[in-house]
């Protein structure tokens, strides 16, 4: 079946779906895999067990973005298929901004260029019915296992103190989710997007920068990205000091995911050394 409707609907039950005879892997992550589906169309295919309802808000949300004139895929269809849920997306072809960086293939200072305006583009929308932000975050920190108390208070107060915002955040902006195509580069993965201060998002795409440990990439390339990223965040006036007291909070939300190790030490070693008032 396929689903048609306006951006702010939610899918209704699915039937079962037939695979095409020939399918293939094309990229994988925590909770889906992409595979290729019929022409021009992938599949974004979730592992077993993922919740029905984060399907279905990540089907919503992707639909708010295209039809608010975000480049993205566009979201066509929930489906079950071999027992698993799936989105129906439009195909775009080409790497991530995150290969085309870690092969060389194009200089990091120009792929941070295009990242930052790209994810300033996001920003500049601001469709209705969105959740919030600040929200989403609170419930990150309160759900973060291996902080303190005191530390989860001092995020949610930093939280209440920074101005509300009503900006169009990813909630997830990395090189990885970024397609390269020939059309332009394209936005993809829209589960953790929701409406607030844009300050939260530029923190959680510099923390991922920073600390995340993606493989194959060198130091000195990935410091060449994140010079050029805070410079192109400079020149636009993007206030790093209220980044800098959004941070916290984000510290503490990224801990409530199951990231690396070797990040989620580096992590609590930049919360322990943070001053009080979140800088």
């Amino acid at each position: 079946m396929t689903y048609a409707a306006s951006a702010d609907a939610t899918p209704p039950a699915t039937s079962a779906h037939e695979p095409p005879q020939e399918q293939y892997k094309l990229a994988e992550g925590r909770s889906a895999e992409i595979v290729s589906w019929k022409d021009g169309q992938v599949l974004k295919r979730y592992r077993p067990g993922f919740p029905r309802a984060a399907v279905d808000t990540e089907f919503r949300l992707a639909r708010t973005a295209h039809a608010a004139g975000v480049p993205t895929p566009a979201a066509e269809a929930v489906i079950e298929t071999e027992g698993r849920l799936a989105i129906v997306f439009e195909r775009c072809e080409g790497p991530t901004l995150y290969e085309l960086v870690r092969s060389g293939a194009q200089k990091p200072e120009r792929m941070a260029q295009i990242f930052f305006e790209l994810q300033r583009a996001v920003h500049r929308s601001a469709p209705a019915g969105l959740p919030r932000f600040e929200q989403r975050i609170a419930a990150s920190i309160e759900a973060a296992a291996d902080v303190s108390m005191e530390a989860a208070r001092a995020a949610l107060d930093i939280l209440e103190r920074i101005p509300l915002g009503e900006r169009f955040c990813h909630g997830d902006f990395h090189p990885a989710n970024v397609i390269v195509t020939a059309r332009g580069p394209v936005v993809v993965d829209w589960l953790n997007a929701a409406r607030g201060a844009a300050v939260f998002d530029f923190a959680r795409t510099l923390l991922i920068l920073r600390y995340a440990r993606p493989g194959g990439i060198d130091r000195q390339t990935r410091r060449a990205f994140l010079e050029a990223y805070l410079h192109a965040c400079d020149a636009a006036g993007v206030d790093q000091s209220l980044v800098a007291i959004a941070r916290v909070p984000s510290i503490l939300a990224r801990l409530a995911e199951p990231i690396d190790p070797a990040e989620r030490e580096a992590l609590h070693a930049l919360l322990a050394a943070a001053p009080a008032h979140g800088c």
